[in-house]
């Protein structure tokens, strides 16, 4: 996650939603590292990323 990003924005957009809406991260989880370093690693991330998108 960047968390950086996120934690700077997400107020913000919860802010521009319709009443009732909601708003979640969907992403990588936390990390001291900005990538995996692992190919393999990251397609099996992007994978579980768009199926949360899914739901």
């Amino acid at each position: 996650m960047n968390a950086g990003a996120w934690n700077y924005i997400k107020e913000a957009l919860r802010t521009l939603l319709p009443a009732g809406s909601s708003l979640k991260y969907v992403g990588r989880q936390a990390s001291a590292s900005p990538a995996t370093g692992s190919h393999d690693m990251h397609m099996k991330q992007h994978a579980q990323i768009i199926k949360d998108l899914q739901q």
